[in-house]
């Protein structure tokens, strides 16, 4: 559904950039503009300080990490997926708690050899955390479904990670906002 609405908070903050003054283009590509010094300053019911004229963003930006040119090539030639096919076809299966050995390295850098992917032993070892991590998803995920890979790529994002170092600035959130509705009940 398309529409032109103002939505609010219940605070009353508007959760959109405005847009009456600005092109379409300017309102997508160049929304970072507005200074946080000349944003309009809110607050939540629970005191906590907004700023407004931004549409809603995160309290903790966290930056997509960038693959490194390894990790592309790697990711490009569906390394990982076809090293997993060639792998169980020899070994049949792995441990659900399965961690790439230094054998498994070993064979996964001769696998890459033999598809004309050259990436050095240096290259390898630079990388060796990436590396480990998508063979591992990739046979486990073959042998014991899409939600332990899932529970694998989780475990390793940084955006969970990040999340779960802020839960006590998240619990100390939610007793301040349990503190202002027991306050309003009150009155």
């Amino acid at each position: 559904a398309l529409t032109t609405a103002h939505y609010y908070t219940p605070s009353g903050r508007l959760i959109q950039r405005d847009y009456s003054d600005v092109s379409l283009y300017d309102y997508y590509f160049h929304y970072g503009d507005i200074s946080p010094a000349n944003a309009e300053v809110t607050h939540t019911d629970g005191g906590r300080k907004m700023l407004g004229g931004q549409g809603i963003t995160p309290d903790i930006p966290v930056e997509k990490a960038k693959l490194n040119p390894i990790e592309e090539k790697l990711l490009q030639h569906n390394a990982f997926f076809n090293f997993g096919k060639y792998y169980l076809g020899i070994h049949n299966t792995v441990p659900e708690n399965f961690t790439p050995s230094d054998e498994v390295l070993q064979e996964f850098q001769h696998f890459l050899e033999t598809q004309k992917l050259r990436i050095s032993d240096v290259e390898i070892k630079n990388n060796l955390d990436f590396v480990k991590k998508h063979i591992r998803t990739q046979l486990v995920g073959v042998i014991y479904g899409e939600d332990e890979a899932v529970k694998i790529e989780t475990e390793n994002d940084d955006l969970v990670q990040k999340a779960l170092d802020h839960l006590g600035q998240a619990k100390e959130l939610m007793a301040s906002a349990k503190k202002f509705v027991a306050s309003k009940n009150v009155n």
